[in-house]
């Protein structure tokens, strides 16, 4: 399974209705799905500007404007979090195919700089994904040869030797603290784990089972930590479009989940400071595996939740 899974989209769909008794709030339309990032009230997406995707910023007073950075063929699948000089920073993988060839960029939220974090770089191998917590940077690195991969943290300024966190492929990472949560990749589906950079194991958070011959395919979508939990989005597809808010709540050990499902199969999801955000096709649009849909962002505040039942495949 590959990190495009978190991008997959869902044909025609009703229209979307409020997450149980919050208020959902369309914020930004896109002409293709996309993830998405969120951290200090700053809210990240890629907007396809017909030639290419460009890294778009959604700040206070809704106002969108495009980062002064080159954009790619691909999505950006960004992090962002605090710098060592309490700057924000975004970090983001370029690649020169759709997986292969990648390499880790920071962007400074307050210089306007884009950077390459060359010492995280290998020069034969893939880091598809990274998150920044002060001078701490994690990163997930796939090894060709081996076809699989490893999560690694290092200062983020400086030499010295990056130290292994998990032996697991990361899809997508967050860094708050020392908690790590990550989306592994699994054969038939993805799933919420957390892993810690002081060397705690890696823990599962949620089953997502998967099956090659089930009618519908599921996976999670960008673990984030938050307080004291982790939230998450569960996708489904196939048979059963929807989409489900999650979280892991640290404190009582449990999952648990928005009452109301998202009759959509969202593409991208983030959470900060009690708001949660997801990427969604819009109404009656046809929307093939390929992305290329219009696609909303909304806001959803005042979420509440309750535990959260086993999650079954069909």
């Amino acid at each position: 399974m590959t990190w495009r899974c978190v991008l997959a989209v869902a044909v025609a769909m009703p229209a979307l209705p409020a997450v149980a008794a919050a208020s959902d709030t369309t914020i930004a339309t896109t002409a293709r799905a996309t993830p998405l990032a969120a951290d200090a009230g700053r809210l990240l997406y890629s907007a396809w500007d017909g030639s290419a995707y460009r890294l778009t910023l959604l700040a206070g007073g809704g106002t969108s404007r495009t980062l002064p950075v080159a954009g790619q063929a691909q999505p950006f699948r960004a992090d962002i979090g605090p710098g060592p000089d309490g700057h924000e920073l975004a970090v983001y993988p370029r690649c020169e195919s759709a997986s292969t060839g990648c390499d880790l960029y920071a962007f400074d939220f307050t210089t306007g700089i884009e950077r390459r974090l060359a010492n995280a770089d290998s020069p034969s191998d893939d880091e598809i994904a990274g998150a920044v917590w002060r001078g701490t940077l994690v990163f997930s690195r796939v090894y060709r040869s081996r076809h699989r991969g490893f999560i690694y943290q290092r200062p983020l300024a400086g030499g010295g030797r990056s130290r292994r966190v998990s032996a697991l492929t990361a899809l997508t990472l967050d860094l708050r603290g020392t908690r790590v949560p990550f989306s592994r990749s699994l054969e038939w589906s993805n799933e919420p784990w957390l892993a810690g950079s002081a060397g705690a194991p890696s823990r599962r958070l949620a089953t997502v089972p998967g099956s090659g011959a089930a009618v519908d395919f599921l996976t999670d979508v960008n673990p984030t930590a938050y307080g004291s939990s982790i939230y998450w989005l569960l996708v489904s597809s196939g048979d059963d479009d929807y989409s489900e808010i999650h979280r892991f709540n640290r404190t009582r050990g449990r999952d648990e989940r928005v009452p109301t499902r998202i009759p959509a199969v969202a593409g991208g999801f983030a959470y900060d400071a009690g708001v949660a955000y997801y990427a969604a096709p819009v109404q009656g649009t046809a929307c093939p595996p390929d992305r290329d849909c219009t696609t909303t962002i909304h806001r959803v505040d005042g979420l509440t939740f309750e535990p959260a039942p086993p999650i079954r495949l069909r």
